[in-house]
């Protein structure tokens, strides 16, 4: 909206795609590596007003549906247990607070970005789960030159209840601990 006062975001995603499961906690092996497919239909309102300077505070409601179309019959994933094995609904509210202090949004040198997140999600919202999440995503960049810079960020997920699968904290992939795949590691908090 005008002069960046406000903003809206949506997200809107179908995703088939497989995926891997190691188990949960720190100490899961490789060698339990279990394909699984899952297909997840959601969407995310997300709001953020200015508060000053580079500090916004919002809101975003989260629904996402997801059913396991494929998986190990007798494996890790194949656990009533588990919470999320078989799908379900999750659905719920989130407070964010973040501030933009970087540079360069797609190619920081300089500066900080720090969010933070607090959820609930239960069955008020039409959610299969009932659980809290709280998340912080905090980064820190430094210019050392011309030519070189220094990043240093801190990742951190907890989650309080009945925490679906596909909602726990991930390690692994593009954009952190690069080397191991996607959700190599996955637990309630990381």
């Amino acid at each position: 909206f005008k002069d960046y006062k406000h903003y809206v975001k949506t997200r809107a995603e179908y995703i088939k795609f497989p995926d891997k499961f190691y188990g949960t906690g720190a100490h899961t092996h490789i060698n339990d590596e279990e394909d699984f497919t899952p297909q997840t239909i959601g969407l995310w309102l997300e709001y953020y007003g200015k508060l000053n300077g580079k500090s916004f505070a919002g809101a975003r409601f989260r629904a996402e549906h997801t059913v396991i179309l494929d998986k190990k019959t007798g494996g890790l994933m194949d656990n009533p247990l588990l919470p999320g094995s078989s799908g379900g609904l999750v659905s719920g509210l989130e407070l964010l607070f973040k501030i933009d202090e970087r540079d360069n949004i797609y190619f920081a040198r300089s500066g900080g970005y720090y969010r933070l997140s607090a959820g609930i999600f239960n069955r008020a919202f039409g959610s299969d789960f009932d659980f809290f999440r709280y998340e912080a995503d905090l980064r820190n960049y430094i210019s050392l030159d011309e030519a070189h810079s220094f990043s240093l960020q801190g990742l951190f997920i907890l989650n309080d209840g009945n925490v679906p699968v596909n909602f726990m904290g991930l390690l692994g992939g593009d954009q952190q601990m690069r080397g191991y795949y996607k959700g190599r590691f996955r637990d309630k908090d990381m």
